[in-house]
């Protein structure tokens, strides 16, 4: 059931769920709570780092209070990530069932050679890969470039609501 052929049907499918993995991603996660999170645990990890350096015990009980409030900070994103992850892995599955039982056999004469690890760990560069490296470098790809999009359409976004907030300020 070859729609036009293996390489372009599966770069298509891989796109599609490149999409689909970014719109969960950005439903799922509250990215504005986790960039701030990140910048925290930054944060907390420099004044962990300086009270290491010394050696008292004051600074040792800091310390661990810093540790613990470290680890709630990390369980919360793990929880987004996780969320994430349970719904979108069912999707994922039922797409690479679908593949494997179409495109099970096929090579992929891929337009440049590409690195390969077999199942014995040898690694090599070949032409022809299978459906599913093909389908992995393509997600790559495609990932890549939809992120890049995103972040630069969210700074777009983000400017232009600060221009707006500037500009009602001013008028005020």
């Amino acid at each position: 059931m070859v729609l036009i052929s293996p390489i372009v049907d599966i770069a298509i499918v891989s796109f599609g769920m490149a999409i689909v993995s970014q719109i969960l991603q950005r439903k799922l996660i509250d990215r504005k709570k986790t960039k701030e999170s990140q910048a925290q645990m930054k944060q907390m990890q420099k004044q962990l780092n300086e009270l290491l350096k010394h050696g008292d015990e004051k600074s040792k009980l800091e310390s661990a209070r810093i540790q613990n409030e470290l680890l709630k900070l990390m369980n919360d994103q793990m929880k987004g990530s996780m969320k994430h992850m349970l719904v979108s892995l069912p999707i994922f599955w039922i797409v690479f069932a679908v593949i494997g039982t179409v495109y099970g056999n096929v090579q992929i004469n891929a337009p440049l050679p590409l690195p390969v690890i077999h199942r014995n760990l040898a690694f090599e560069i070949i032409q022809v890969v299978s459906w599913l490296w093909w389908y992995i470098y393509c997600s790559l790809f495609f990932s890549v470039i939809l992120s890049i999009i995103l972040n630069a359409f969210d700074k777009m976004k983000t400017k232009s609501q600060e221009k707006k907030i500037a500009q009602s300020q001013k008028a005020q």
